[in-house]
């Protein structure tokens, strides 16, 4: 279950050579324009309108000095070192409107994350996970200063995992057993997928023309990551 709230601002819109009174025309007939307020799409709330939009969204990052254990063979932790691991993730989505009411949309993200030394890598392996979202949104109601959308969705996302670590851990394990034959590959690499169906509401709220709130309620059943 997921509920969040966004303060949204008034968009500085670019000047340009178009007729002033055209420009507020256009702005003034589109769907995220309400009680004198103008919504713009953002990533991290679940777009409420019922408008046509493609969207992308690409993030970085890398943590800093984290404290990575260093373990020996028999996995037991005889020191620590500083490491950094990095970050990525990118997002597309589209939605088509059909009239005032109904949209439909499709999206697909990926991510990944991985250590950007060898000893953090060897520590901490590397993951990555991919998804595709399906959905739809109906228009509720549409009020002077406020209004409501419900939402039904299905997404599905795939985990894949690197752990150097946990493989070489495994091959001395064998070797000391005494089998030399087969290389267990699924301690090195490991997946898992899961599938979720949710539905909600979106909405929009602004109380003056200068200030405006876009909300979401999610609930919904989903299964937990199988290999």
């Amino acid at each position: 279950m997921t509920f969040l709230v966004l303060l949204a601002t008034i968009p500085v819109l670019p000047a340009s050579a178009a007729d002033p009174a055209t420009t507020n025309d256009v702005i003034h007939e589109s769907r995220r324009y309400f009680g004198g307020h103008l919504f713009l799409p953002c990533s991290s709330v679940p777009d409420p309108f019922i408008t046509t939009t493609l969207t992308n969204t690409t993030g970085f990052g890398q943590a800093s000095n984290i404290a990575v254990p260093i373990r020996n063979l028999d996995g037991d932790q005889i020191g620590e070192l500083n490491g950094n691991i990095a970050f990525l993730f990118l997002e597309f989505g589209y939605q088509q409107s059909f009239g005032e009411k109904f949209a439909l949309r499709v999206g697909a993200s990926g991510g990944a994350r991985s250590g950007t030394s060898a000893e953090a890598i060897l520590a901490e392996g590397l993951s990555s996970i991919y998804g595709y979202g399906l959905g739809g949104s109906y228009g509720i109601v549409r009020k002077r200063n406020w209004q409501l959308t419900g939402t039904a969705d299905l997404r599905s996302n795939t985990l894949y995992g690197v752990s150097p670590g946990d493989f070489l851990r495994s091959v001395v394990a064998q070797i000391r057993e005494g089998d030399t034959t087969d290389v267990p590959t699924d301690s090195l690499l490991s997946s898992g997928s899961n599938l979720r169906a949710l539905a909600g509401l979106r909405g929009a709220w602004t109380p003056t023309p200068c200030l405006g709130f876009t909300a979401f309620f999610e609930t919904g059943l989903g299964e937990r990551f199988e290999e």
